[in-house]
Parts: C-alpha cells; structure tokens; sequence
C-alpha cells in the first residue's frame, strides 16, 4: 500500500497491526520513517508502562 504521508502510516497501520505483530521500516532517512517507527512503539507500550 502506498500512503501520502507519515500520518497516513500511522492511521493505516493503527487499523492493521495487532498485538504481536511485527514491522520492519525500511527507507531513506529522507522520508522521516525513524519517526514513525518511533510513533508505533509508543503507541504499543499500554500506558502506565512507558515510565517503568
């Protein structure tokens, strides 16, 4: 799937990806993809946890 942007990564995958699932981000640094891979593991820490 192709997506305009970052945000849109992000919407997709949040509506895909399931507990356990894996990603691998592969890209220029150009694209800014460190940032979204930054983004899924924050939203994959239930909260609560991210301080521990």
């Amino acid at each position: 799937m192709h997506v305009p942007d970052r945000a849109a990564a992000r919407e997709l995958l949040s509506e895909v990806l399931r507990p356990g699932d894996v990603v691998l981000v592969k890209a220029s640094r150009a694209y800014g993809l460190e940032l979204l891979a930054a983004d899924l593991l924050t939203a994959s820490v239930p909260s609560g946890e991210a301080d521990a």
